[in-house]
């Protein structure tokens, strides 16, 4: 009741958002939060991340994301089926992709999950589409701004 129709990710935006986060994908893991039918793990396959994680909670969007990704022979991508309130993110550095997946009381939870499992590690977190706006937070800064992608990374306290 509180996601968003499912529509594939633009694949170039996809890309962008990689590209521009100045970051390792070695050294993170993918996570793609309301991953449909797995556009985005797939496009993130070809960067060399550590990990590859889709959260999704349509089992039938999981299905065709695990045969699409066994298909494409992306081995490291695996699909949970999952609310993501509930899902237990990766402790390690994360790069957590949206593409507008649900409402922004749903999306709060989320950013508090995955503020927490990131705690001592890096998140970069690529926003695409509508409600973008809604991602802001005190412990977030923006550090691009692109047509209809923003990208935020985790504020890091300052030694005393």
């Amino acid at each position: 009741a509180r996601g968003i129709r499912y529509e594939p990710c633009p694949a170039r935006q996809c890309e962008l958002a990689i590209e521009q986060a100045d970051i390792d994908p070695a050294q993170f893991y993918f996570v793609d939060v309301g991953c449909g039918k797995g556009r985005a793990l797939l496009i993130a396959s070809r960067y060399g991340f550590q990990s590859l994680v889709g959260v999704e909670y349509s089992a039938e969007l999981c299905r065709v994301a695990q045969r699409n990704l066994a298909i494409c022979g992306a081995e490291k991508a695996r699909i949970i089926h999952a609310d993501a309130t509930q899902f237990t993110y990766p402790k390690g550095s994360t790069f957590a992709f949206f593409f507008h997946p649900f409402h922004a009381d749903v999306l709060e939870i989320v950013l508090d999950r995955l503020r927490a499992a990131t705690e001592g590690y890096e998140l970069v977190i690529a926003y695409l589409g509508a409600g973008r706006h809604s991602v802001a937070r005190d412990w977030l800064e923006p550090f691009r701004e692109l047509p209809n992608l923003s990208l935020f990374r985790k504020v890091t306290a300052l030694p005393r």
